[in-house]
């Protein structure tokens, strides 16, 4: 007979989230811990007077079978959809046609749609920032979490799960002196600026999304051409990793000022609000510019797993591969 665990995940994003639903129906039972007020990291969707903007993860792809299958139930459940916006590439002062032949997908209505899916159907404890764990021998040798919020948790847990970005993984995994830090340590998670604007009515620039390897930004969309979009007109811009990088301490009016700025050169109108958000571990870069050569860790000795997309090469499709190749592991052992 299998071995049922009790499992602590840290962490609700995609990664997580892959890996608690895939615990759960193999028998186990899970606990999810994250820091916000919301599941879906970076896959985010911000909300205002009337309108909402998808200011994290613009769009992701499907080409892995299992994730693919995956992405067919968030879409059979409402919960994403196909999105085939008019795309454009700036480069070098040049506009060119995007490849439209890409599938990408977004959530639906809201980009975080897919998590809320996933955390629908497990035990999610939000607002609580896990900030240490320890492996007490006195405790039949298992987990113990201390929160910010509520000090040491009372329930001690057989297995440990740290899905969070690398840089916060390696300050758990540092704290207790394990030798996955190193391999946490050599990933670098970009930072990226993101302004969402609002208009009056809708704007019309010839393009839904664009693609821009000039100056600081890298993305434009109009996110009120996304599916099941509603409320204002709505579009956001990112700024390029390196331009972000070098500006992530400047005063968000600052940001926003600077970003409009360049909207404007590429034809874009002055909206009538504007919402700078600063995110500190957007996209990552592995030690040596290459991706981990394995989309998770396992330490079956401590029954310790770290899982996230800064371990199978970023994006969406990478952090739920990343999330399920941990669940099989630790399915696998428990047998």
């Amino acid at each position: 007979m299998e071995n049922k665990l009790n499992i602590a995940v840290i962490g609700a994003g995609i990664a997580g989230l892959s890996c608690a639903t895939a615990l759960q129906d193999a028998g186990h039972w899970v606990q999810v811990f994250d820091k916000s007020r919301g599941v879906s990291g970076r896959m985010s969707t911000r909300r205002g007077d009337g309108w909402q903007a998808d200011h994290g993860t613009p769009w992701f792809e499907a080409h892995d079978e299992k994730f693919r299958e995956a992405v067919v139930r968030w879409c059979d459940a409402g919960a994403a959809a196909l999105w085939q916006p008019r795309l454009k590439v700036l480069k070098d002062g040049v506009w060119a046609d995007g490849n439209v032949q890409t599938h990408r997908f977004v959530g639906a209505p809201t980009m975080t749609s897919p998590a809320r899916l996933l955390a629908s159907s497990l035990n999610v404890k939000l607002e609580t920032t896990i900030k240490s764990l320890t492996r007490r021998a006195d405790d039949h040798v298992r987990w113990r979490l201390q929160s910010a919020e509520q000090g040491w948790l009372e329930t001690p847990f057989d297995v440990a799960v740290i899905a969070v970005p690398s840089h916060q993984a390696t300050l758990l995994l540092t704290d207790i002196g394990h030798p996955f830090s190193a391999q946490a340590q050599v990933v670098l998670m970009r930072g990226c600026w993101a302004l969402m604007l609002q208009f009056a009515e809708p704007i019309e620039l010839g393009w839904d999304a664009a693609q821009i390897h000039d100056g600081m930004l890298c993305w434009a969309a109009r996110d009120s051409a996304k599916p099941g979009r509603q409320g204002a007109e709505t579009w956001v811009l990112h700024a390029s990793a390196a331009w972000s990088e070098a500006n992530m301490e400047r005063p968000a009016t600052e940001i926003a000022e600077a970003m409009l700025g360049a909207f404007r050169e590429i034809g874009g109108p002055q909206p009538i609000g504007n919402s700078a958000h600063r995110w500190r571990y957007a996209g990552c870069v592995a030690g040596g510019g290459e991706a981990s050569v394995s989309p998770a860790l396992w330490d079956d000795e401590h029954r310790l797993g770290v899982c996230g997309d800064w371990l199978n090469g970023g994006e969406v499709e990478g952090a739920w591969l990343s999330g399920l190749a941990l669940a099989n592991r630790i399915a696998d052992g428990s047998r």
